[in-house]
């Protein structure tokens, strides 16, 4: 059991932790300057995110006994993004243009805590019946990988909504990311043979789509039209 656990909390740790570096790291010394977020304000919502995706993974692992699958799931998917948005749903965080910043490493944290936890799930359930097969650690890897994708990339989408003072209308586009991908992710749950594997590799392809479009592409153009609202004169690095 020890051992299942430091596997997950490995499994779950090392790839957010690069995600979190790869996509920050020219927004900060010594990339640039003068950092665009604040280092610890941003660890900090990494541990609440933690917690928050603790609470919830655990909420879903017992609702899952009790309805349908894909209502549970779905369920979880929007209670997810609504708690990312009430943590960051604060005065000194609207028309920020750190704000997005922070919502990226508090999804970076529940997708920590997601995927750990559904790695320790599974790990559990198959080395009680008599080891972990590759078709669980194919779905194992793969669910880690889109939980480091796909929760940072939500939580900065409602970090925009906040920044921008468009709140309602980003969580309602995180909410619906999260939905698609909890639909697509169906069949992983409830299917056998190939659909297994074709479903889950769709999933992941859509929320590595997503994650690119909102680093590349959404991320730094929202700091820049914020940083231009509060006349800073600061450019965003390409």
């Amino acid at each position: 059991m020890e051992m299942m656990l430091a596997a997950a909390g490995v499994l779950a740790i090392v790839p957010a932790f690069l995600v979190l570096y790869f996509s920050l790291k020219k927004y900060t010394y010594p990339a640039v300057e003068e950092p665009f977020f604040s280092d610890p304000k941003m660890f900090g919502l990494m541990v609440v995110g933690m917690i928050e995706g603790t609470v919830i993974f655990v909420a879903y692992t017992w609702f899952l006994g009790m309805w349908s699958s894909l209502l549970v799931a779905l369920l979880i998917g929007i209670l997810t993004e609504v708690v990312k948005l009430v943590t960051l749903n604060l005065k000194r965080f609207h028309g920020q243009s750190d704000t997005v910043f922070y919502g990226f490493s508090l999804g970076v944290g529940t997708a920590i805590a997601m995927a750990g936890g559904m790695t320790f799930y599974l790990g559990s359930i198959a080395s009680s019946g008599g080891g972990i097969d590759a078709a669980t650690w194919f779905i194992i890897l793969v669910y880690v990988m889109q939980q480091v994708l796909l929760h940072p990339a939500t939580g900065a989408t409602i970090g925009e909504g906040i920044a921008r003072l468009r709140i309602a209308e980003f969580l309602i586009q995180a909410v619906m990311v999260s939905a698609v991908y909890q639909i697509l992710m169906t069949p992983v749950w409830a299917a056998e043979g190939v659909w297994i594997y074709l479903s889950a590799i769709v999933a992941l392809a859509c929320v590595i789509f997503y994650f690119l479009r909102v680093v590349r592409r959404y991320m730094p153009r929202v700091v820049q039209d914020v940083l231009k609202m509060q006349g800073d004169k600061r450019r965003v690095p390409r």
